[in-house]
């Protein structure tokens, strides 16, 4: 047992001076013209920088959805793996790789998607990002599409505090 703690401590301290949690969230707005159905998805996201490229984290959030007199709700758990290829001082680039599952009493939809990011820094420890569009695969009960997209129903507004 001492040599377990022991271990443990020494992962610990050997940890990058740039090593850091952060918490943050996701807001986004859908809204499709052919079936009239409007979405709200709020997604609180948590996660671990590991240095400054790379970062994994996760999303749990909920999503109401609303057809014309009928609505829903749905959970949402999206871990994720962030690459940034580029940044300065005040923006970056990001990719983001999400394996996303929705459920509300059974599994509704899964995705794995890759998104660009931009990230503003106005901040040490404050972020703001923009998703920019989504490539991936998605399934649902009873479809299955894949492909990209940049339109407005693929982008997303959020921001994070790193501690």
């Amino acid at each position: 047992m001492k040599k377990v703690i022991l271990f443990a401590l020494l992962a610990l301290l050997s940890l990058p001076a740039h090593a850091r949690w952060f918490l943050g969230g996701n807001v986004a707005m859908w809204y499709d013209t052919k079936p009239e159905l409007f979405t709200f998805t709020l997604l609180p996201e948590f996660g671990y920088e590991f240095n400054e490229k790379c970062a994994v984290g996760g999303q749990v959030g909920f999503s109401v959805a609303a057809h014309n007199n009928y609505s829903t709700g749905a959970g949402v758990i999206a871990p994720f793996f962030r690459y940034t290829f580029w940044s300065n001082d005040i923006i970056a680039f990001d990719l983001r790789t999400t394996l996303g599952f929705s459920f509300s009493d059974v599994l509704v939809a899964s995705e794995a998607s890759v998104s660009p990011y931009i990230r503003f820094t106005p901040h040490e420890h404050f972020d703001v990002y923009l998703k920019l569009g989504t490539a991936g695969f998605f399934y649902t009960d009873n479809s299955c599409r894949f492909g990209f997209g940049a339109d407005s129903n693929n982008f997303g507004l959020g921001c994070a505090y790193r501690f």
